[in-house]
């Protein structure tokens, strides 16, 4: 689990970094009902366009040059962790992921 964890990590700061970020916050807490851990990464890069967020994670999706497999493959490790990946939609500036690991 933490290779998993390291490169879900480096993935999703590296693409903060890509689009902008000079910022970027890791929250880790426990879940509400106390049988895992919540992840939070935000960054104050240029955020997601509307029509974006809810493709970001399908293969071979970029905005970018990129080949789009960034973010699949970030849900795809989550996964393997018994776990899920989210974008926080409510958040305006930049972006905010959300990963769930249960224990």
């Amino acid at each position: 689990k933490p290779i998993r964890l390291s490169i879900v990590l480096d993935n999703l700061i590296f693409n903060s970094l890509k689009h902008g970020a000079t910022q970027i916050e890791i929250e880790a807490k426990y879940t509400d009902d106390k049988k895992g851990i919540e992840l939070g990464i935000r960054d104050n890069g240029v955020g997601l366009k509307e029509g974006v967020k809810e493709k970001i994670f399908e293969q071979g999706f970029t905005t970018t040059m990129g080949s789009g497999l960034g973010l699949y493959h970030v849900r795809q490790l989550v996964a393997e962790m018994n776990g899920e990946v989210n974008l926080d939609k409510t958040v305006k500036n930049g972006a905010k992921f959300v990963i769930k690991l249960k224990s």
